[in-house]
């Protein structure tokens, strides 16, 4: 998802907040997070099926306390695991109230940070790791399990956008309603 246009941004500032929950957290956020957990479910079952990754480790995790080579495939399960649990805590809408405040869309946007923090830690790992840019996957159309992790990375920075948007927004309506009580 490309980054909201100022258009977009100063539509969705008029909102009340329990129509911006509904049109970007439960809109724009819900699908850019589907997005997500479909290119890291492919991209995990092609990692997990092949056989040349069964002995594949990255030597180094950086923000970490893992001083020991960890398997390729437990990262990108690491980064799968984290994909679900950003895309179920989306698919609850009873959260939605009519009353809803910017207190819920932070709650919400702290919920989702945690899970996506995680996978970009994990796929920073892999992008940066020397044997992860020079080992080339035929099954991923000849690409690296770096540039696999590029490519996630980027989709996160994506989601990221709107979370930081929607962080905005739920400060600036909370300053305003402070203000008009």
């Amino acid at each position: 998802m490309p980054l909201l246009h100022e258009e977009t941004l100063a539509r969705y500032q008029e909102l009340r907040p329990s129509q911006f929950m509904q049109c970007v957290i439960f809109g724009d956020l819900r699908d850019q997070m589907h997005t997500v957990y479909t290119v890291v479910n492919v991209y995990t079952r092609i990692m997990l099926s092949l056989p040349a990754t069964e002995d594949l480790r990255l030597t180094y995790v950086p923000n970490t306390i893992m001083q020991f080579p960890v398997e390729l495939r437990d990262i990108m399960r690491n980064i799968q695991r984290g994909a679900v649990d950003a895309y179920n805590l989306l698919q609850r809408d009873n959260r939605l109230l009519a009353g809803s405040k910017g207190a819920d869309i932070l709650q919400v946007v702290d919920e989702i940070s945690q899970p996506i923090e995680l996978i970009d830690r994990w796929a920073a790992a892999i992008e940066g790791d020397l044997a992860m840019k020079g080992w080339i996957v035929p099954e991923l159309r000849s690409k690296t399990p770096a540039q696999v992790a590029g490519e996630i990375r980027q989709y996160i920075f994506d989601t990221h956008q709107v979370l930081l948007f929607a962080q905005a927004y739920a400060i600036r309506w909370n300053r305003r309603s402070r203000q008009m009580s």
